[in-house]
């Protein structure tokens, strides 16, 4: 079993590398957005998830131990594929997918291509309790820990951001940075306020 290969990248698709490791290529399948600032030539270091199958034997490669384990975690849910999990990880860091998981944002997840509404609930009810488990995830236990404590000022403007069409998963995010930056307690109608005025200046990312 491949657990890590590191070599030189001999060229570069959409979905996949070819990783030259002492002469031999092995063809990696990727999450899209793993090599935008790499080049042919570059030396790199991949996590390795070795999937065998009648027809064939592919390797899936990632560049941290937390997309890995989000990887592993997506294909063991029925109607999620290695491509489909390679999409989530195209769009979704593993620290945001994993929020959007514990938030139960089905909105966000059902955004992503191939994702629908019943495969994003069954994400939900399959991941909730897992996706805690991995601790190498940058920023996961504070951020749970951060907007969704109790307060009766947040969940009201949750409640209302969330009437006005945004998604749960957007709402906690800038409204946890919101926090940070203040570092005071703010009513729901100031903090509704801030939110509109970050989105507004495409500050949400």
């Amino acid at each position: 079993m491949i657990a890590k290969l590191t070599g030189i990248i001999a060229d570069i698709e959409e979905d996949n590398i070819t990783l030259d490791v002492g002469g031999v290529g092995y063809l990696v399948y990727i999450p899209n957005n793993s090599f935008f600032s790499s080049d042919i030539g570059e030396s790199q270091s991949l996590y390795i998830q070795t999937i065998v199958r009648e027809d064939a034997i592919s390797l899936y490669g990632f560049r941290s131990s937390a997309e890995k384990q989000i990887f592993n975690l997506l294909i063991s849910v029925p109607g999620v594929g290695a491509k489909i999990a390679l999409v989530m990880l195209s769009q979704l860091t593993p620290s945001d997918l994993s929020q959007a998981i514990l938030f139960e944002d089905i909105k966000t997840l059902k955004s992503i291509n191939g994702i629908g509404v019943k495969v994003a609930q069954r994400l939900v009810n399959e991941l909730k309790d897992k996706i805690t488990k991995i601790t190498t995830i940058p920023n996961l236990a504070t951020d749970k820990k951060g907007i969704m404590k109790e307060s009766s000022s947040i969940n009201e403007a949750i409640e209302a951001l969330l009437g006005l069409g945004y998604s749960k998963f957007e709402i906690i995010k800038v409204l946890d940075k919101i926090q940070a930056e203040t570092k005071e307690d703010l009513g729901s109608e100031q903090l509704i306020k801030q939110f509109l005025m970050y989105m507004a200046q495409g500050l949400g990312n």
